[in-house]
């Protein structure tokens, strides 16, 4: 009779032709089960939360560490940068005029003013002034040249020749004027 029966219909559990009542019903949890996942949870997220925080601060930290040796690095270069230079021949010291030139913040048109009125060695001083202060107190080159060409057209051959009181620009037009003249 058994085989007669639909495989559906069969048993669930042998020997018991239908299951007990309340078997589909889940069990309920014990008193403070929720309370106390809830607890777990919330401190394994602020957990969560702190490594993060830390973490975060750390990568600072490594990235301040890092400006800050090579702040220090690049400051051991030019320390040693500035022995070498320290140690490097020097050139001559500037003479007394030049740094007299270069803190009398003068006014060399005021100075070019007075070159067409001056007699002649008056003329080659102040050209040399006017030079200086365009060189030396203002940067400009082109007018610096043109100061000191015409002084050399004006000076004598004696004058000519660099001495102490002439800026790098003047000693070099003069030493030009020199070899042009030996050719």
């Amino acid at each position: 009779m058994e085989e007669d029966r639909d495989e559906d219909d069969a048993p669930l559990i042998d020997g018991m032709p239908e299951l007990p009542g309340g078997s589909f019903r889940l069990p309920r949890a014990p008193a403070g089960l929720r309370e106390t996942v809830l607890e777990r949870t919330t401190r394994a997220v602020r957990a969560r939360r702190g490594r993060r925080r830390l973490a975060v601060a750390v990568a600072l930290a490594v990235a301040w560490a890092a400006g800050a040796g090579t702040t220090r690095l690049l400051d051991v270069i030019d320390g040693r940068r500035a022995r070498d230079l320290a140690e490097a021949p020097r050139a001559p010291a500037p003479s007394r005029a030049i740094e007299a030139a270069a803190d009398a913040v003068l006014d060399p048109q005021a100075i070019l003013r007075q070159v067409s009125r001056a007699p002649m060695e008056d003329r080659i001083r102040l050209l040399k002034q006017a030079g200086d202060a365009y060189l030396l107190a203002r940067g400009d080159l082109e007018k610096a040249l043109d100061c000191y060409r015409q002084l050399l057209e004006l000076a004598p051959e004696a004058r000519t020749r660099p001495d102490d009181g002439d800026t790098w620009l003047l000693a070099a037009l003069k030493q030009g004027q020199t070899n042009e003249i030996r050719r």
